[in-house]
């Protein structure tokens, strides 16, 4: 009941107890009658009144799309009502907090969250490497979807400077001639962020745009993206904004060092890349960290156990940046 190209409310109760008003109409694409706007003399009579042929709008939209045909043809007002309609859909497929803006913290795992999936990359002509003209491209993609996940974690979250894992490592499934197959996977203790990603992912790798939540398809304002990433196993990124609509995006390849305040999980996720890596750690001055002896616990208890699990990390759901090490209980 909201209007398809303006998105305002087209029903409501009216002062009378029993009363309502509704200003939406169900308006023709195509008109019903020869010198309408966009009438199509190939439709049948049940065409033109069919379901098909219709679009919700508001009153006001309504007379403006058949005063400007030019501006709205056919095609466009298609558009405009498959977007509205998967609106629709996404509306009633969440719970009624999260209709407008996702309550991060009722998003928030208590786990680092991780998004995983199978992806192929196609040989050069050599069939020795990676293209790497399709690669970069790819890189290029992948960043932007990164940043608008990130986009998406600003505008319903406090965080706006954190840390993520990046990793893409050789798979060995079986895979056409002409492409090699990897595992890609992002670890990441904002929710928000690996949600959005989640989603924005599914037009990326599997091409299904329809299954986009409406409140990643229009965010606030152009992200020019500054990226220096880095694509092998296990490598820690710092995203953070330089500007009003700039984002950065680095990976870090110096040694940690400790916070002030702490090893927050944005310096954990630092610390377990290097160490899965290397498996030694190299931390700069860590004797001045108030949590140097839990980060060198929580190793210990890795090593012994000879394990290591993500969700062996207990994170803080009101606070992300807060973690504990559980795997040992």
């Amino acid at each position: 009941m909201r209007c398809s190209r303006c998105k305002s409310p087209t029903a409501g109760p009216a002062t009378e107890a029993d009363g309502r008003v509704m200003i939406g109409v169900a308006a023709h694409i195509c008109a019903a009658s020869p010198g309408g706007p966009r009438f199509d003399a190939s439709q049948t009579k049940e065409q033109r009144r069919s379901i098909e042929n219709g679009i919700w709008l508001c009153t006001g939209c309504a007379k403006l799309i058949d005063d400007d045909e030019v501006r709205f043809p056919v095609q466009e007002l298609l558009r405009l009502k498959g977007e509205a309609e998967r609106r629709a859909r996404d509306e009633l497929a969440l719970p009624p907090e999260r209709t407008e803006k996702l309550n991060w913290q009722s998003l928030q795992l208590s786990k680092i969250a991780t998004y995983e999936a199978p992806i192929r990359l196609p040989t050069q002509n050599d069939k020795k490497g990676i293209d790497t003209e399709v690669f970069e491209k790819f890189s290029d993609q992948f960043n932007q979807l990164v940043s608008y996940a990130f986009g998406h974690a600003c505008v319903t979250t406090p965080y706006d400077d954190f840390v993520y894992v990046l990793s893409i490592e050789r798979d060995s499934r079986d895979c056409e001639p002409g492409y090699i197959p990897f595992v890609l996977s992002l670890h990441c203790h904002v929710t928000a962020f690996i949600w959005a990603f989640e989603q924005l992912a599914k037009v990326f790798f599997e091409g299904t745009a329809s299954s986009v939540p409406h409140q990643l398809r229009s965010l606030p304002g152009d992200q020019a993206v500054d990226v220096h990433p880095q694509f092998e196993r296990f490598v820690p990124h710092r995203i953070h904004r330089t500007g009003a609509t700039k984002i950065s995006i680095q990976h870090l390849a110096e040694r940690p060092i400790p916070l002030d305040n702490g090893a927050n999980t944005s310096v954990l996720l630092r610390i377990l890349a290097v160490t899965l890596n290397s498996n030694l750690l190299i931390w700069d001055n860590a004797d001045s960290s108030p949590d140097w002896e839990k980060v060198v616990g929580m190793l210990a208890k890795i090593s012994d156990a000879n394990r290591f699990k993500w969700d062996d990390f207990e994170i803080d759901r009101n606070d992300p940046e807060k973690w504990n090490y559980v795997g040992d209980r």
